[in-house]
């Protein structure tokens, strides 16, 4: 049996967005610029069939699922959301988002909002894991998946990634190029995900022997974290490490280690977690952990999907392994060279 040729394929082979082939084939856009004929060209060549509810997309009656994530600054929030309006699109369906602004009463208005207009699913990534909110959904019978910010009581399909075997991993890293001493930067451990991200951390340097571990939560806002890690960081005795649980935070500890001089990889070895094309346009690449977004999102995307069509299944509780990239922000990391230097010679 022939494998069925994905949108991701179409898109990689037309040099364009996933949303871009979507749009092209579903006649969303122009098919007679350079951009139409080439999506048209890879969807001959490969032999591309789109799945889509063309009737109802033609009468205007097109299904609607709905997305309600944290906050719309977080790349990886939007990351996710962009590979759901690919699967979405090639699908036949209309994908609308919501943004709950870490608040979980705003959370529970979008969503009464939302389930107003009757769609047919609902993706979620909740304010915080308890998700008080999901009553509104099941209290409309509507299907509904949890993504990245799940509970550890399994209430519906869920979807995210091995956050403790992430940070096992990053601390394997990390003692074997010498670091014997770590600060965590979390945004908030209100959320499973970020416990299971600091817990993995912790519990793996513990294993290996390390003198120290601290975490500090320096909340959601870059500004605020940058201020309260610089406050943390300045005068005080480096950490060997510091591991930033999210994207945001990540730059919060770069722009708090510039303000005061610190040099990494020459002080101390940065690792972030989530992996961006920036973290590789620096003088010094940081290390990065990777999440396998797309992965996730067709996990969602076919969960939520066969809810729509009825299934009746075990509820599922999907995991994906992270890849952690090295990079000179720890490979370059030298502990003796540091003690050798002396950190006075920052001031």
């Amino acid at each position: 049996m022939l494998k069925k040729v994905s949108i991701h394929e179409v898109a990689k082979k037309a040099r364009v967005s996933p949303a871009t082939v979507s749009n092209v084939v579903n006649r969303r856009r122009s098919t007679d610029d350079a951009i139409g004929r080439r999506v048209l060209a890879a969807v001959k060549e490969l032999g591309y069939q789109p799945h889509r509810a063309a009737a109802n997309l033609r009468s205007g009656k097109a299904s609607v699922v709905a997305v309600v994530m944290p906050e719309i600054e977080n790349p990886f929030f939007m990351a996710i959301v962009s590979a759901l309006e690919a699967l979405a699109c090639d699908a036949g369906y209309e994908l609308i988002v919501a943004s709950s602004n870490e608040d979980e009463e705003t959370e529970a208005s979008r969503l009464a909002a939302i389930l107003a207009w009757r769609p047919v699913g609902v993706i979620a990534i909740p304010t915080v894991d308890v998700f008080h909110a999901r009553k509104l959904i099941e209290a409309s019978d509507t299907p509904y998946v949890v993504l990245d910010r799940t509970s550890e009581e399994l209430y519906c399909d869920t979807v995210c990634v091995d956050n403790r075997g992430a940070g096992e991993a990053i601390v394997d890293h990390l003692a074997e190029i010498g670091c014997r001493d770590l600060m965590i930067v979390a945004s908030s451990l209100k959320t499973l995900n970020m416990r299971e991200r600091c817990d993995g951390t912790r519990n793996a340097a513990q294993a290996h022997g390390f003198r120290a571990v601290k975490i500090v939560e320096a909340g959601k806002d870059y500004i605020i974290a940058s201020d309260l890690l610089r406050d943390k960081l300045d005068g005080a005795d480096l950490p060997d490490a510091i591991v930033a649980m999210t994207n945001p935070l990540t730059l919060s500890t770069l722009s708090a280690t510039t303000q005061l001089g610190i040099r990494i990889p020459g002080d101390l070895a940065l690792v972030g977690f989530d992996d961006y094309e920036w973290m590789l346009a620096r003088a010094t690449p940081v290390t990065g952990v990777f999440q396998p977004v797309n992965q996730i999102a067709e996990a969602a995307w076919s969960c939520l999907t066969a809810r729509i069509a009825g299934s009746q299944e075990q509820l599922q509780s999907i995991r994906f392994d992270c890849e952690l990239f090295p990079r000179t922000s720890t490979t370059g990391f030298k502990p003796a060279s540091r003690i050798a230097n002396n950190r006075m010679g920052r001031a």
